[in-house]
């Protein structure tokens, strides 16, 4: 059966996008690669920060894969944090302490609109596509909710009263930005008749 990986290394995502994914498809990633290096996010768009994760796996193992780069933008702050959204305080800390920043930007700010964006870039057969999510809404006063990760806990959802971290997996991965470009790609892939099951006993 085909294998397809996806390339992070972050414990939260992968859980988040199994969830997504079919209860026949097994989803394999870094680790099932034994891969130990960090790989850069250093571009100035989410597709090609995107590309470069599963170029960079591609040029060492030869596999079926996809990779996805999303971020925040804000409104007010001219579309930042955006590809920076995981040092945007430029601190090695916590990603709580990138939200901490964040409610220091807005500090006095009327205008707290934002929308989480996700790009995936996936190769398969030898070629690669691109799909992309996104999601409006609002950043929170505050810090709210204890599920999610990250900027979870101060975006609400155009729609909703709750934050993403305030909802459970279910709610959030009905409407989440990556909830979006997963099924975009899942979609491209039924439409063009392609199987992408795996067997747990080959991982």
């Amino acid at each position: 059966m085909e294998k397809i990986y996806f390339i992070s290394s972050n414990n939260k995502k992968i859980e988040e996008i199994k969830k997504m994914f079919p209860s026949d498809i097994i989803l394999l990633s870094l680790k099932d690669l034994n891969w130990q290096d960090e790989i850069a996010e250093d571009h100035e768009t989410f597709v090609e920060n995107a590309t470069q994760k599963v170029e960079v796996v591609l040029s060492k193992h030869s596999n079926n894969a996809f990779a996805d780069d999303s971020g925040l933008e804000v409104e007010a702050l001219n579309g930042a944090p955006g590809v920076y959204s995981a040092r945007f305080a430029q601190k090695n800390d916590s990603l709580m302490d990138n939200v901490d920043f964040l409610l220091q930007k807005l500090r006095n700010k009327t205008n707290r609109k934002a929308q989480f964006v996700c790009c995936i870039v996936l190769f398969w057969k030898g070629k690669y596509y691109s799909f992309e999510g996104k999601i409006k809404g609002q950043i929170s006063l505050e810090k709210k909710g204890d599920f999610g990760f990250a900027y979870d806990c101060v975006f609400v959802p155009d729609g909703y009263s709750q934050t993403f971290a305030e909802m459970n997996s279910t709610q959030k991965n009905t409407i989440s930005h990556r909830f979006i470009a997963i099924n975009k790609m899942l979609d491209f892939l039924n439409q063009n008749q392609i199987n992408i099951k795996n067997d747990d006993k080959d991982t």
